[in-house]
């Protein structure tokens, strides 16, 4: 990435000289916010020490009907946006969530109900899966269909 300058209230800061900028890195090692001045960054790490919130705060992702678990493990106040790292690295690592739009009602605390929802979603999730199968299936049996060949155009 860059030139690791400082380690600032449990942040690295971090200089990169193509876009000169230097950048704040949390523990997940993603950038949370750029300043042009390390100065600026440590205000803005100032207040997000100040929020002090116990990151990482476990939580889960709602995207679809299909919930992710993982942790919310910084906030930036600045751009008002946290960042969310998934549990399951299969798909992408971490997201941004801004609370300007409206995926910010995405992230939900893993609070005792929210984790019985997510245990009875993994069920449903199971069915849905062996309904879509099923669907296919029939679909697959449909018979003449009306394509170029029926029509009898040319190839």
């Amino acid at each position: 990435m860059g030139t690791e300058i400082a380690v600032y209230k449990g942040y690295r800061i971090v200089y990169e000289r193509r876009e000169k900028l230097f950048h704040l890195i949390a523990v997940d090692n993603e950038s949370v916010a750029s300043a042009k001045s390390q100065e600026e960054l440590e205000g803005m790490a100032d207040k997000m020490v100040k929020l002090s919130f116990p990151f990482p705060i476990q939580a889960f992702h709602a995207s679809g009907w299909r919930l992710s678990p993982g942790k919310v493990t910084s906030l930036n106040p600045d751009d008002r946006s946290m960042r969310f790292s998934f549990d399951d690295k299969r798909w992408r690592s971490t997201t941004k969530v801004h609370f300007t739009y409206a995926l910010s009602t995405s992230v939900y605390e893993a609070t005792e109900a929210n984790r019985a929802i997510a245990a009875r979603l993994d069920g449903k999730e199971a069915q849905v899966t062996a309904l879509e199968e099923e669907m296919t299936q029939l679909i697959s049996q449909l018979e003449k269909p009306m394509n170029k060949e029926y029509f009898k155009l040319e190839k």
